[in-house]
């Protein structure tokens, strides 16, 4: 270990990574570049190394398989990639510590070097020198704001305004430069795989506000909700065997964290699929009882409703009424009214 955690208690454990690696619908060559990332934030570097040895031993899933010579490159940029991308929300120092003890473990042949450095070793596939020296910045900046978009959904532009009135518009512009030059860059890591990097750095901070965007934002990716709990999982199980804990209203300080880890934002966000298709049949259904379907359009309402109850309640959503009028409490709290004069304006805002 390390002089400088010397002392410190080993948290990526053989028994520990292998429950990581074995869990159910984490998508291949993720739960690797999770883990490092979430023991970086944890200021761990030291541990990277046992990351990446555990994967190169064991495979990157339950079947134990040791990856063949062509999968090493693979793995290794992914875990240099989401190091890189996580100094977006988790600092630069702490990516070039880790970075640095990776790069202790791995193999020369296996290392990219700076374009036109060694011509006998690869340079980075992620191609951001030619986005530096080669590309204007305008297109870059509209990636990174594509990009930005995809994550935020309905509310990207009003999530920048807010950045950019926080007291200095500063803080939008380097919300740009981060989403164009390092986030956007999806040659190594495609959309879905940055997010998890992005959850990953922000559960240990315990700032949930940031942490509920990035968990909507894998969704808006293509992660799956099964995918999404796996990946919160793996952090969760990483935070806790470092020693972090819920931390009581009255504690003044210590290693935790302040609030739940967006419990119920996960909650409600990992239904959001399920709960758009619950308020458009609740559109229908109001749409029907509008236009005087009668007892029709009540044994359709009482049909849906026992079959779609569990599906509202997750959603954070009050049961349906034979009345066929609910108020919807949608991920944003904003208790939206859907009612008979509402029907056909029935996706809510997320």
């Amino acid at each position: 270990m390390a002089t400088m955690t010397a002392g410190l208690m080993p948290i990526a454990t053989p028994a520990l990574l292998t429950s990581l690696k074995n869990q159910p619908h984490v998508p291949k060559h993720a739960w690797y570049f999770i883990a490092a990332t979430t023991l970086t934030i944890l200021n761990r570097p030291d541990e990277i190394p046992q990351v990446y040895n555990h994967v190169m031993k064991h495979g990157l899933g339950p079947d134990d398989v040791k990856p063949g010579p062509e999968e090493h490159l693979t793995i290794l940029r992914k875990l240099r990639e989401a190091l890189v991308k996580a100094s977006a929300v988790g600092g630069l120092p702490k990516t070039i510590n880790s970075l640095m003890e990776l790069k202790k473990v791995t193999p020369e042949h296996l290392l990219d070097e700076p374009q036109g450095a060694n011509d006998t070793l690869s340079s980075s596939p992620t191609a951001r020198h030619v986005d530096i020296h080669h590309t204007p910045s305008s297109k870059i900046l509209q990636r990174g704001q594509g990009f930005w978009d995809n994550i935020y959904g309905k509310i990207s532009r009003r999530v920048m305004s807010q950045m950019d009135r926080s007291g200095t518009e500063d803080l939008g512009l380097t919300a740009r430069l981060m989403y164009g030059y390092i986030l956007s860059n999806t040659n190594v890591l495609s959309p879905v795989e940055t997010s998890y990097v992005l959850i990953a750095g922000l559960i240990p901070q315990d700032v949930n506000p940031q942490l509920k965007g990035h968990l909507k934002g894998a969704l808006n990716g293509g992660a799956s909700a099964e995918e999404v709990r796996a990946v919160r999982g793996i952090v969760m199980d990483i935070c806790k065997a470092s020693g972090m804990n819920q931390l009581g209203d009255g504690v003044p300080g210590g290693w935790g964290w302040r609030s739940e880890v967006a419990t119920k934002a996960l909650t409600r966000l990992l239904s959001t699929e399920e709960s758009l298709v619950v308020g458009r049949m609740i559109c229908f259904l109001q749409y029907s009882t509008h236009h005087d379907t009668g007892d029709e359009a009540r044994r359709a309402i009482k049909r849906f409703r026992r079959g779609h109850n569990s599906a509202i309640d997750e959603a954070g959503s009050d049961t349906l009424s034979d009345e066929s009028t609910a108020k919807v409490d949608w991920p944003t709290n904003a208790g939206t009214q859907v009612s008979e004069l509402s029907y056909d304006i029935c996706v809510p805002v997320i």
